[in-house]
């Protein structure tokens, strides 16, 4: 008799604690612990008792992840994974609004270490951490276009790829991220730079509004009239605010086709191609864009192989405006002197957004650091003609010619400040050997450290790695720092969204 109440004791406990471990991903066989450990933002740990998080599962329609669930793995790849391979105890996958309600509202009321992810493309790896947790927004990825209002409205989740896809259908754009597996959230948030920057302005420029879920759970609305100081703050103040759950951007023609690409220099004829462009670029369009590239030529079938590895300079040009003027305005670059090739020509903007993608893809350690600068002087030009021959075959500087639409914001307008430069510069390292972290790392601020006596000091925020505090306070105007402490201190005081370039709540 006792030996059968005992068994049907047995069998009610497991059935009622199987469902629980279906649902986790659990092992029964082999994990005893009835709780989650979760890395807490004091630095302390949480135990998190599984029939919470069984209830945060039930609430949600997204998916709760754990290391013992299979797509785990998959959940957690970032592009800089190979660099920062982190590893949260717990990831939430959420598909609507609510779910980062509930999500947040779980995570704040344990004091629980927090990322948000949404297209994981950053050179820092802020969006993920170890042992806390993941807020996923890669469900999230709807779009709504407007042709007659251009204006279109995105979930947190969708990429530029997407994006363009969806607006060039009615031949609308806004200014987007030049490579097209980025995500829209923290490429805006953090102020937008692009190939359209001069034309149309930054990302975050052209943003009309947000809804944004906040640390105590509630969402608002934000624009010019609602919000405006949280409105100001997150156009170029990154993820600091809170959670931004559905952006809505202007939108204006754009191509279908424009003429747009690449030319390429040898290195031996940089100081020819740089003393031409510092001198044709006082006078263009706002409708060109150009960066300058500074890298070793890639393995191309669209470049001659006689040049593959060997230090290059390269033009890239983005005329938004008639095939015509296209023709017209960047023909002179072209041909500055006998270039090694030429790849500009009319093409779909939707294939120039993307034309990028095949040399920045996952799988390798990426570090990114930048600056701003007035001019382009020789002796700057002496340093990266230096250091490109002693760099990786996959890295590259670029200075992005700033000016246009994006300088006539006024600076106080935003907090993308730092509007006054002319020009900006990322220093993009990239290697595939674990063994070489070493020396990529020196090299890198070598450079860094080389070109600093000729920059204004600044930095444009989405162009940093995970360099602290000080660097972060060198990306905003003092107003600006100020200001953003102040709000952070009204929407965020317990600094929840820290796993950012983070700006800490004024006191």
């Amino acid at each position: 008799m006792i030996k059968k109440s005992l068994q049907r004791c047995s069998k009610w406990i497991t059935m009622a604690i199987l469902p629980v471990c279906m649902i986790l991903g659990c092992n029964l066989k082999t994990d005893s612990k009835s709780f989650l450990e979760v890395s807490k933002l004091d630095g302390g740990v949480a135990k998190v008792g599984k029939n919470e998080l069984v209830a945060l599962k039930r609430s949600i329609k997204g998916e709760l992840l754990t290391s013992k669930d299979s797509s785990y793995s998959t959940a957690v790849e970032i592009w800089n994974r190979k660099r920062h391979p982190l590893n949260p105890a717990l990831l939430v996958k959420c598909s609507n609004e609510e779910d980062v309600v509930k999500t947040l509202k779980f995570v704040e009321s344990k004091g629980l270490l927090l990322s948000i992810k949404g297209g994981g493309h950053n050179s820092a790896g802020f969006s993920l951490n170890d042992n806390g947790v993941v807020l996923d927004l890669s469900l999230m990825d709807g779009i709504e276009v407007n042709p007659e209002t251009k204006t279109a409205i995105a979930g947190p989740g969708v990429r530029w790829g997407k994006l363009d896809e969806a607006t060039q259908r009615f031949g609308l754009a806004t200014t987007g991220a030049i490579i097209s597996d980025v995500g829209i959230g923290g490429y805006t948030l953090g102020g937008g730079l692009g190939w359209l920057h001069r034309s149309l302005g930054s990302a975050s420029d052209n943003l009309v509004s947000a809804r944004i879920v906040i640390a105590n759970g509630d969402v608002l609305e934000v624009d010019a009239e609602n919000n405006s100081d949280l409105y100001w703050a997150i156009r170029g103040g990154g993820g600091n605010f809170g959670v931004v759950t559905s952006f809505t951007y202007r939108l204006h023609d754009v191509g279908p086709k424009l003429v747009a690409g690449l030319v390429f220099y040898s290195m031996d004829d940089v100081d020819s191609v740089i003393d031409f462009y510092r001198d044709y670029i006082k006078d263009i369009p706002d409708d060109l864009g150009t960066w300058l590239l500074f890298r070793k030529a890639p393995i191309s079938s669209a470049l001659p192989k006689d040049i593959h590895g060997k230090p290059v300079v390269a033009i890239s040009i983005t005329y938004n405006g008639s095939l015509e003027d296209g023709q017209k305005y960047t023909a002179p670059l072209r041909n500055i002197v006998e270039p090694l090739a030429d790849l500009v020509k009319p093409r779909l903007y939707t294939e120039w957004q993307s034309s990028l993608d095949g040399a920045w893809g996952n799988g390798y350690h990426n570090i990114w650091k930048g600056h701003y600068f007035m001019e382009i002087t020789d002796s700057m030009i002496a340093v990266l003609k230096d250091k490109v021959a002693l760099g990786s075959p996959f890295s590259d500087i670029k200075i992005q010619h700033l000016g246009g639409k994006f300088a006539e914001m006024p600076e106080a307008a935003t907090a993308f400040g730092n509007r006054n430069a002319n020009f900006g510069l990322v220093i993009q390292t990239r290697w595939l050997d674990d063994a070489n972290t070493e020396y990529q790392e020196q090299w890198t601020d070598d450079v860094f450290n080389e070109l600093k006596r000729y920059t204004t000091g600044n930095v444009y925020v989405n162009f940093m790695d995970n360099e602290g505090e000080k660097r972060v306070r060198d990306a905003y105007p003092k107003k600006t720092m100020e200001r953003l402490g102040k709000i952070k201190s009204k929407y965020d005081p317990g600094n929840l969204f820290r796993k950012n370039q983070n700006i800490k709540p004024k006191e």
